[in-house]
């Protein structure tokens, strides 16, 4: 079964930590987004980066300058494991998990 992992972080110095213990769990690069947040981007715009992702009316993680947001695919249940391990030894705030979103 083919996993979507969204993981959302307090604030993007997490991010090279991130990337290093995906890839060192066997995540290729190819295969994971980080994306960090705009610190000019306005609260409006934020909200409408949060209801197009998550469906969202307001966002459970306040909106900061500085969030994050990683995104995983991956293949099987142990690499999925393997992700959530990697984001909650990064201080993860919430994880997302889609099945089979081909």
């Amino acid at each position: 079964m083919n996993y979507t992992v969204v993981g959302l972080f307090p604030n993007k110095e997490f991010a090279n930590e991130i990337s290093e213990d995906l890839e060192k769990s066997g995540i290729k690069n190819e295969d994971y987004i980080i994306y960090k947040t705009n610190k000019d981007s306005s609260k409006e715009q934020k909200r409408n980066f949060w209801k197009k992702l998550l469906g969202l009316n307001t966002p459970q993680v306040q909106t900061g300058a500085e969030r994050l947001i990683t995104s995983v695919a991956c293949k099987n249940a142990e690499e999925l494991a393997n992700i959530k391990q990697s984001f909650e030894k990064n201080q993860v705030v919430k994880i997302y998990e889609f099945q089979d979103m081909t």
